[in-house]
């Protein structure tokens, strides 16, 4: 079970998730090492289903999360909703030990995360970014983080994360190498192969920080319902707006003002949380306008 009660305080925010920032340090800060001494990016952290009593980071004068207590029963899908600032990126970055509270704890399976090595607590769990970093690598060690991982594991793992397709019309398949950054592959492409890179090591924690914002919606639907019929040990958290997302999840927690202001599945917050109400509508009328101009998911 995941049980976590938590405070942050507020940083840099950005649309769709908070301190944001510096991602791309974030990333770096969490992310795993190649066997060859380079840096990996943080699309894989740590923490598992467990237990979480906490209170904030300290980024100013705010908190960003204050008395969150959430109880996971693990295998579970939960989607976390709420507003610009509210808290939700604050929450995953907290539950893979991105940033630990100033008060209270992380436990896994009983265990305090910060007892844990990093490598312990990056076993754990994995987190994807909505704006992954992709290597000028091949695939394979994309994916595998330069890990020794079976060619079987690494195919599997892009099947479920809906990248496999993209990665067999290349010539070089596995060995394909991609360009700086991943310019070569669309956005859609590049959260798919993070996504890969995540299932590859089957965490018994998966958070999906809006990791799948720029896949087309029925791809996402088909990931997201690939990762439930899987029977992998993972408990899913999912950042999520989009509604098609949001009712696959068992349950739904809303965040506002760094608090859970509602809690259940997504017809019943339609009805108890009138802000739950509205920030899908909003971005629902959101997605409307910017796939009028071209700027809709990619595949």
């Amino acid at each position: 079970m995941t049980r976590r009660t938590a405070g942050e305080r507020r940083g840099d925010a950005r649309p769709g998730g908070e301190h944001a920032a510096g991602q791309a340090g974030g990333e770096r800060h969490a992310g795993e090492q190649r066997d060859d001494g380079e840096q990996r990016d943080g699309d894989e952290r740590r923490e598992s289903d467990e237990r979480r009593d906490g209170d904030e980071r300290r980024d100013g004068e705010h908190r960003v999360l204050e008395g969150v207590t959430l109880d996971v029963p693990p295998g579970r899908t939960i989607a976390v909703v709420g507003p610009t600032g509210s808290g939700k990126s604050t929450l995953a970055g907290l539950l893979v030990r991105l940033v630990d509270p100033s008060d209270g704890s992380v436990l896994v399976d009983g265990v305090d995360i910060r007892s844990l090595t990093r490598g312990e607590a990056a076993d754990a769990a994995a987190l994807v970014f909505q704006q992954p970093f992709v290597f000028e690598d091949s695939i394979r060690d994309n994916v595998t983080l330069g890990r020794d991982v079976p060619d079987g594991d690494v195919w599997a793992a892009l099947e479920l994360a809906q990248a496999d397709d993209f990665v067999r019309q290349d010539d070089g398949g596995l060995d394909a190498v991609v360009g700086e950054r991943g310019t070569t592959l669309s956005g859609g492409q590049r959260q798919r192969l993070a996504l890969a890179r995540a299932l590859v090591r089957r965490p018994r924690l998966l958070v999906l920080d809006d990791a799948t914002s720029a896949v087309d919606p029925q791809v996402e639907r088909r990931i997201l319902a690939g990762l439930r019929e899987a029977g992998l040990p993972s408990t899913v958290i999912v950042v999520a707006y989009r509604r098609a997302t949001i009712a696959l999840a068992d349950e739904v927690v809303y965040i506002e003002d760094g608090r859970i202001a509602g809690r259940g599945s997504h017809a019943e917050l339609m009805v108890t949380s009138p802000g739950y109400e509205q920030l899908l509508t909003a971005y629902e009328r959101d997605a409307a306008d910017r796939a009028a101009d071209g700027d809709g998911g990619t595949p």
